[in-house]
């Protein structure tokens, strides 16, 4: 389909590679990571280069991904680990990087400051090249809908990228964001926003990670991510914006639906939804597509 007029028609890589490194907030471990320069048509690749990778490397793609708490990862037939993902992928979609190899020296994405923006910064340093290809969209012909209990995510047509999301958080109440969010509002009114935890989850969630041997918020910090205690933010400074919990959420929906290719073109309305229903919505889109071509 043609594209939206905010985003670019051919396809792009970075000009040359991008660097950055710092502490995985699950694993706690440090993570040297380079973005490379990928011929157009590849997509997005990642690779391990430590031997502890074992030379793992996969597409992003929903299809490798693997259920785990609070994060996006994909895991290889040989064991390898690409842990949260999300922040990346949707700091690529704010550049409209759509070819590229990740390297990683290790087994998670750095958290950075708890948002997309640093890697934003490090990627954007680096420049976007435009390729002799032309970009895909995927356009949503057909309302469809994927529930959790309260929990929701739907996706109808649209001409455009629209987000529709609202959260629900204890003593925060509900919170709401419409918008169309194209590479360059996601810069400006999105990539900003830190991911957060409630004080009363974290605890459990780190003790229970350590009990079972599992890489769970080891890292997290008040300088990679917001704390909650009942009503009040416990970091200096506070808050960016009154709704920086919700902002953070439509990064993470960003990136994960970033796993299905190109950008969507239609409006998603979230309810509260997660990693998991995020894959759930881009399931469907598939299946849809493929009843589509199978009834052509």
């Amino acid at each position: 389909m043609s594209n939206p007029s905010a985003f670019s028609t051919r396809q792009g890589t970075v000009k040359q590679p991008a660097y950055f490194e710092g502490v995985g907030l699950h694993t706690g471990r440090n993570t040297r990571v380079a973005v490379m320069p990928a011929p157009a048509g590849q997509g997005i690749r990642f690779r391990r280069t430590d031997r502890w990778g074992k030379g793992a490397e996969l597409q992003a793609d929903w299809r490798n991904c693997v259920d785990f708490p609070r994060c996006t990862m994909m895991k290889a037939p040989n064991g390898g680990k690409f842990q949260t993902i999300e922040h990346l992928m949707a700091a690529l979609f704010a550049l409209e990087i759509d070819n590229a190899t990740v390297l990683m020296d290790g087994q998670e994405v750095p958290i950075m400051d708890g948002s997309a923006a640093p890697l934003i910064d490090a990627i954007a340093a680096a420049g976007r090249e435009e390729q002799d290809a032309p970009r895909h969209f995927r356009k949503i012909e057909r309302p469809l809908t994927v529930t959790d209990e309260r929990i929701s995510l739907s996706v109808e047509p649209a001409g455009r990228f629209i987000i529709d999301y609202t959260l629900e958080l204890p003593y925060w109440g509900t919170q709401n964001w419409v918008g169309e969010v194209t590479p360059e509002s996601f810069r400006n009114d999105i990539c900003y926003a830190r991911t957060y935890g409630i004080l009363s989850v974290i605890w459990p969630a780190l003790i229970l990670g350590k009990l079972r041997l599992i890489p769970l918020v080891r890292g997290a910090s008040l300088g990679n991510a917001l704390l909650m205690y009942k009503d009040r933010v416990l970091n200096k400074g506070g808050l960016k914006s009154p709704d920086e919990f919700l902002r953070h959420r439509i990064i993470d929906l960003v990136g994960d639906l970033s796993l299905g290719g190109g950008p969507i073109i239609g409006k998603v309305t979230a309810f509260c939804s997660n990693h998991k229903h995020n894959r759930a919505l881009l399931r469907a889109i598939d299946a849809e597509k493929t009843a589509e071509l199978k009834a052509s």
